[in-house]
């Protein structure tokens, strides 16, 4: 019997308006591998409490890793909808940034630098189009020239005063109150210059977890310069929509694919969001193109399907969490399905790549049934998933942050083990655990490979052995 957990991850989002149902569910039940938080403006407390909560109740059980997205903090979006919803051709709105005012109240980080004249105003990206008719401090005239049916909460995007995202922008920003709870991931903004990034990896020295750094290619030039950026960041979000706004859509989905390739072969973390499966928040089963939309990104080589917030807003998340995994495990189990882009052949530039290539490699010959490694960061298992292999790779490790961490690679299955790091002592334990994974029988062969990183390592340990289950070490 194979290994039957899934490859691909699944990240649940909530937001201010859903972290409270968060205390209902059981996470073991729900199989979700990542709880990303969308941080907004106002509700830094809300998110602080809500993590102290969640880390006490779950102190005894193995809690997901947490995700904290700032980039939400910079968004415009629509905080009420005061007429009926469904908005016609031609009909002249009146946009407010006060609460309850004019036909759409809208929240904005700088109302003054929002909106232009006679520009297009994108509501729930594309889903309603607006053309400004007059723009002043308080209001916004507009007219319908794409009508559909408005919510509180949409993204609300003018393509004529965007502009990237700098440093400065994330100022009002406060993360001091995570400084001491477990926090995983730090999702930014597209940031496009990497003096800029590192200040942002400075500033989140503060917090004792010592996350990934996460940086959405949500606009152009992020994806123009993102081999400079990517020696700096840990991986990448891909919203499919935002970057839609900022380049020919008809690219984006080669633009994804490209991505995707340069990622796995720095071996960082790209995942996609898009909204996935948001009509699941009214509709018990998702759409055609959502159902699309998941399979091409397992098949583009996705790290994790991150699913859209609003799902936690109705009564269909299980339904929802449940076709997610229904998608990825018939995608999955087709062994004829291979990464949808061009696989450049591997050169291996150091030590380390090259222990890491062999491994895999060897794991194809012997036909193993899944690649053991010993890592104490994630780089190990971040390099051996980067080669997308057929089979499960499990990380042993001895830190419950790297474990967390690793919650977010594709293939990739930790194991933690509390006990000195010494290579006589860890394979012999390693191999006794492994007999807990019922999908590993009697004789079965795995290749086991530790790689040391640093050349003033207190012992060589680099090391790539074919091992058998069951058998002496």
């Amino acid at each position: 019997m194979e290994d039957q957990r899934l490859k691909t991850k699944i990240v649940w989002s909530l937001d201010h308006l859903t972290m409270d149902s968060i205390h209902k569910q059981d996470f073991s039940q729900l199989g979700i591998d990542v709880l990303r938080i969308v941080y907004g403006r106002g509700n830094r407390d809300e998110i602080g409490n809500f993590l102290k909560s969640l880390h006490s109740s779950t102190k005894n059980m193995l809690a997901p890793a947490i995700m904290v997205d700032v980039s939400h903090y910079l968004h415009s979006k629509l905080s009420h909808v005061n007429i009926s919803p469904e908005v016609q051709y031609e009909q002249v709105l009146t946009l407010s940034s006060q609460a309850k005012q004019g036909d759409l109240s809208v929240e904005c980080h700088d109302w003054a630098t929002s909106f232009g004249k006679d520009s297009n105003i994108y509501i729930g990206f594309g889903a309603v189009v607006l053309k400004t008719l007059s723009v002043t401090a308080k209001e916004v005239k507009a007219q319908v020239v794409q009508g559909g049916t408005l919510r509180a909460g949409m993204n609300v995007f003018d393509a004529h005063t965007y502009k990237e995202p700098t440093v400065f922008d994330l100022t009002g920003v406060d993360i001091s109150p995570f400084k001491n709870l477990p926090v995983d991931y730090v999702v930014i903004p597209g940031i496009s210059k990497v003096r800029e990034v590192s200040v942002i990896r400075k500033k989140l020295n503060i917090l004792k977890s010592d996350p990934w750094l996460i940086v959405r290619v949500d606009n152009k030039t992020v994806y123009e310069n993102l081999e400079e950026l990517l020696p700096h960041i840990d991986g990448v979000m891909i919203p499919r929509r935002e970057l839609a706004l900022s380049m020919d859509p008809a690219l984006v989905p080669i633009v994804c694919k490209e991505i995707m390739q340069i990622c796995h072969e720095k071996a960082k973390i790209a995942m996609i969001e898009s909204d996935l499966l948001a009509s699941m928040r009214f509709n018990p089963t998702p759409t055609r193109a959502e159902v699309s939309d998941i399979a091409n990104a397992v098949i583009d080589g996705t790290d994790a399907i991150v699913l859209s917030e609003d799902l936690a807003l109705g009564p269909y998340v299980d339904r929802a969490l449940k076709a997610c995994r229904n998608i990825i495990g018939d995608i999955e189990t087709k062994d004829n399905v291979l990464v949808n882009w061009m696989s450049r052949d591997f050169i291996a530039s150091t030590e380390f790549e090259a222990v890491a290539f062999h491994a895999y490699k060897t794991a194809e010959r012997v036909k193993a049934k899944a690649i053991v490694c010993i890592t104490r960061h994630g780089n190990t298992a971040l390099r051996l998933a980067s080669f997308r292999s057929q089979f499960p790779i499990i990380a042993v490790t001895f830190s419950i942050q790297t474990q967390k961490r690793l919650s977010l690679v594709r293939g990739v299955h930790s194991l933690l083990l509390d006990i000195d790091p010494s290579i006589d002592e860890v394979l012999p334990q390693v191999k006794e655990k492994l007999g807990s994974y019922s999908w590993l029988k009697q004789g079965d062969s795995i290749v086991f490979i530790t790689v040391t990183l640093s050349p003033v390592a207190l012992e060589a340990s680099n090391l790539l052995t074919v091992q058998h289950i069951g058998e002496p070490s």
